[in-house]
């Protein structure tokens, strides 16, 4: 069972005894309890470009130059990934354009 809550001391989002990856944490860091080393901390974040993003930059070259700029920029556009800092393994990954934090629990 997984509990939903925000962290008093860092204002966080925090995640318990999660099962398994999450797909969307959000752009920042997320504190939760790593589903392969046991740890629990707040993961790290990557902003990477992939295929979207590219393929954003193209259309804007085309539509209005300045704003090919802006996944330079603006990290919705880029592909997030969370890692644990202990074992360093892939936790969740945000796809680009993707808003809002963690995904409501069904």
């Amino acid at each position: 069972m997984t509990s939903l809550g925000l962290n008093r001391d860092t204002e966080t989002p925090y995640v318990e005894d999660s099962e398994e990856p999450r797909s969307d944490l959000g752009r920042w860091p997320f504190r939760l309890r790593c589903y392969f080393c046991g740890e629990e901390d707040q993961t790290v974040v990557e902003h990477e470009w992939d295929l979207t993003t590219w393929a954003w930059v193209i259309a804007f070259m085309f539509i209005f130059f300045p704003l090919s700029l802006a996944p330079c920029c603006v990290p919705q556009m880029l592909l997030t990934t969370h890692r644990c800092r202990h074992c360093h393994r892939v936790l969740g990954v945000t796809r680009p354009f993707v808003c809002g934090g963690v995904a409501p629990q069904e």
